[in-house]
Formats: C-alpha cells, structure tokens, sequence
C-alpha cells in the first residue's frame, strides 16, 4: 500500500462522499499535474535506470492510483486503454510524460508528470454538473473544493495531525493487528493494475531498466 498514502489523507472521505452524493453528477473526466523540477543527477534514484528511476514509477503512480480509487465510488470497474508521450533524458528515463486513459464507462483521465518543471499540481474531477479540486499538491491534499453552476463554491478542510503519513500508519497497523495482509483501503489488484499500466506505458515509451528479464 505504499505510495497510495494519498487515498488515506483525512480529507478524502469528503471527496468520495461527494462523489458517491452525485453532486457533480456522473464523473466525466480528471485532470492532474505532478511536476517539480530536478537538477540533473545521473546517479540520483529519479534519474538512474538501475534504480527504477523515472517520473511514472516515482510519481505517475498518484494520478493513476487516486483515479482508481475515485472512480470505483460510481462502480467504474475497468481497465482504461492507454495512450503516452514523453522526453527520455540523458539517462534513458522518462523525464516528463503526459498520459490519456479512457475508462470503459465513459471517463477519460489527463495527467502530466515531470521532472523539469513547475505546476499547479491540482487534481481535478469533472462531472455533469460541477467539479471537484484536489488543491495542490494533490499527493497531499489538506483541502477540497466543489464548484456547482450558480452556487457557492463549497470547501472542506481537513489538516494533518503530523504529517499526512500517520493514517497510511495506522491503516497498516489496523491490518497487522487484525492478521490481515491486505488493506481494503489500498486492495492488492488497485496495486498490481496500477502497475501494469506504468509497465505498459514504458514498454512504449521505449524505457527499459537493465535488470528486466524478457
């Protein structure tokens, strides 16, 4: 469940219940950013192939596991089809992406990420009849929005206690403590689909790490 310590962050409940109130209507789309900017460091992990390095498996990982995660709220089940561009950099890794995925219901997804350069790094849910915003960075959001056409725009707040990292904490030790080996905030399938849609992208990106097999 590790890197979807987003999905456990207080204010997400408020989000989902959104959602699941149909208060923007039936989900149509997301839009996210996630980019900061990097020096150029060869054997930095974000840069070096024989450490996993690129932006997918670094922080592509957010947009693709919290959409996930929201649209399984209005019973969105399947797999998305996949389309990505991308710059490799000097070190053969992919430094900035931009992602389309469409969902069998209807939903399509827009996602940047990147390592040279800066965004809003919102994340946004367009609905029928209104939208959602994750206010950035969204990996760590502490307040949300909902916009509805001629009403007030409405806005839930909900702060850390730390650091945002002690719900995913105590998710895992509810787990252990029960003797489960799965969190059914974070199910082992959102995991492993997450993953095989970076593979996918990489495969066409042309980004191979040196200790792949096959």
């Amino acid at each position: 469940m590790e890197a979807f310590w987003s999905r456990l962050l207080p204010v997400m409940p408020v989000v989902r219940g959104w959602i699941g109130e149909g208060r923007i209507g039936r989900v149509q789309g997301l839009q996210a950013s996630f980019c900061f900017a990097l020096p150029f460091d060869r054997a930095a992990r974000h840069f070096d192939p024989a450490l996993g390095g690129g932006v997918l498996l670094d922080i592509g990982v957010y947009p693709l596991g919290l959409a996930r995660d929201l649209l399984a709220v209005q019973g969105e089940r399947g797999e998305p089809t996949l389309h990505v561009v991308g710059r490799i950099g000097a070190s053969g890794i992919e430094e900035r992406v931009a992602m389309t995925l469409a969902w069998p219901g209807g939903a399509v997804g827009q996602f940047v990420c990147a390592f040279d350069g800066r965004a809003p790094n919102d994340l946004v849910v367009l609905g029928e009849a209104g939208h959602i915003t994750l206010h950035g960075p969204f990996w760590e959001c502490t307040r949300a929005s909902l916009a509805r056409h001629g009403e007030p725009v409405q806005t839930a707040e909900r702060t850390f206690r730390i650091n945002g990292f002690e719900y995913e904490i105590e998710e895992a030790i509810r787990c252990i403590a029960q003797g489960r080996v799965e969190s059914l905030a974070v199910p082992h399938a959102d995991t492993v689909a997450v993953l095989r849609q970076v593979d996918a992208m990489r495969r066409t990106l042309g980004v191979r790490f040196p200790f792949e097999r096959g």
